[in-house]
């Protein structure tokens, strides 16, 4: 059995075209400018900057063109074109690290998923300081009796008709909603 024959890799500072590694070689601009500290040094440094950047990109657009050139859009090439264009307009989604407990990072799928579930553990635990219990007596002293309900005084109660009971009761549910709708928080009832 013997090994594929892979063509061997070169070296990316040969794909780099001539003209741009010359440019490149102008680093003795930026010493100079920074030895003298001359405006003259600085435009010319500058100046050496911009031409640099645009050889960059005008060679990037190319071989883009080259290789988008060389694709096709038909089946016996798997639709390579139509794959390489669908990624122009999709933005770059990154996952932001992600720390575990022994300060080392979350590297694979399982080790992100254990690491958010005990921080969610850890975050969402109930209050030790209060029970539901004072929360209700809490809740029920701050809202008004409602009139005509069992275990409440006054006039209306057990001797009102029912039509006066549905009213009241209208109206308490009517102004409960508006106070919640002033309080900032949307929504409907």
């Amino acid at each position: 059995m013997t090994t594929p024959d892979n063509p061997p890799k070169t070296p990316r500072h040969n794909c780099v075209p001539l003209e741009i590694r010359s440019k490149i070689q102008e680093k003795i601009l930026r010493r100079v400018w920074h030895c003298g500290r001359h405006n003259e040094d600085k435009k010319a440094l500058s100046k050496a900057i911009v031409v640099l950047k645009e050889l960059i990109n005008n060679a990037k657009n190319s071989t883009l063109t080259l290789h988008l050139e060389s694709l096709t859009a038909t089946k016996s090439t798997n639709y390579s074109l139509w794959k390489a264009t669908s990624n122009f307009n999709q933005p770059k989604r990154t996952r932001p690290p992600l720390r575990l407990a022994d300060a080392k990072w979350a590297r694979t799928a399982q080790q992100r998923v254990d690491a958010f579930a005990n921080h969610l553990a850890e975050v969402f635990k109930p209050n030790d300081g209060t029970s539901n219990e004072d929360l209700n007596i809490e809740v029920e002293s701050s809202l008004p009796s409602l009139p005509g309900a069992a275990g409440s005084s006054g006039a209306g109660s057990g001797s009102g008709s029912s039509s006066e009971d549905s009213a009241s009761h209208a109206s308490f549910t009517d102004s409960l909603s508006d106070s919640f709708l002033a309080s900032g928080f949307g929504g409907s009832f």
